[in-house]
């Protein structure tokens, strides 16, 4: 019930917001506004506007209100972080899109969110600017580990295990992924879990992807990066300019009970519609042709 509460508290902004929108234009349309104007007042050039408002109907002078009201609190939100309260926020993409995005929100936290949903953000610019929540520090130097498990030039799938705030042992990789090649690239974080950002980190996620055989078109994310990590490495390695063949990103959630094992479904975050494309286009051709021999048969 707590949970509830808190979840409720924290969208209570954009979800009033959103409501009061739709409230004001189907008030002004249910009263009939156009009944109680002046259908003998004077118009002006100043007030011409309302005049042909006025003459469209109630239905249209609903929806320019809720417009009205919409831009007010757009330009409102400018200034103010969506995602601000201590929760969970285990969110669709499409509240993002209609809750924060339209509303007029420039700045998202990234704290609190799923790992999955901080890397669709982060791909499709949802947000001009994030937030991380508390980060303790940069560590400039450190050693990186980087293991290689089941090497093959010839693989069309890798994992790539990245452990930051938390050590990802091979027990806990999804079943079905845990023979495939693995990239497991690691801090030297056995004893503090603290959040810290880590540009050495990223780096190495980054030169891994650079040197991964050219095969290779999906990449299965296993990861406990904190948010400002998490934005480096989908900036600087997944973004367009650094995914070259990949053609799916696919991120697994870890649980939070037991042993904290990796959900064995993993969530597409990026997926290429080329080659989709190109099937779709010599399957047409083909039946085209099919129809072509039937019509002259």
């Amino acid at each position: 019930m707590k949970t509830i509460i808190h979840e409720i508290k924290a969208n209570l902004r954009p979800a009033v917001q959103m409501l009061l929108i739709m409230l004001t234009g189907i008030v002004v349309i249910q009263c009939h506004v156009t009944e109680y104007f002046l259908p003998n007042a004077t118009f002006t050039p100043q007030n011409v506007i309302y005049k042909v408002l006025f003459d469209l109907g109630d239905k249209v002078i609903g929806v320019f209100v809720a417009i009205v009201v919409f831009v007010f609190f757009s330009r409102q939100n400018k200034e103010v972080i969506f995602n601000q309260q201590n929760v969970y926020h285990d969110y669709s993409y499409a509240w993002y899109l209609i809750f924060g995005k339209l509303l007029g929100y420039k700045t998202c936290n990234l704290a609190g969110v799923p790992i999955y949903m901080q890397f669709k953000l982060v791909l499709n610019d949802t947000f001009p600017r994030y937030d991380y929540g508390n980060i303790n520090g940069e560590i400039s130097e450190e050693v990186i580990k980087i293991k290689i498990k089941n090497p093959n030039e010839n693989t069309k799938e890798v994992n790539l295990i990245i452990a930051d705030t938390y050590p990802i042992k091979g027990k806990q990789l999804a079943e079905s992924k845990k023979d495939l090649y693995s990239i497991k690239i690691s801090r030297n974080n056995k004893k503090d879990n603290n959040r810290y950002k880590s540009p050495e980190l990223v780096k190495a996620v980054v030169n891994q992807l650079r040197i991964l055989p050219k095969g290779v078109d999906r990449v299965n994310v296993f990861s406990t990066t904190n948010p400002y990590n998490t934005y480096e490495i989908v900036n600087q390695a997944f973004k367009l300019h650094g995914r070259g063949n990949i053609n799916n990103i696919v991120v697994y959630q870890q649980s939070n009970v037991g042993e904290r094992i990796f959900i064995d479904k993993g969530i597409w975050v990026f997926k290429s519609y080329k080659k989709m494309t190109k099937s779709w286009v010599v399957l047409n051709i083909v039946s085209l042709e099919t129809l072509v021999e039937i019509g002259f048969n």
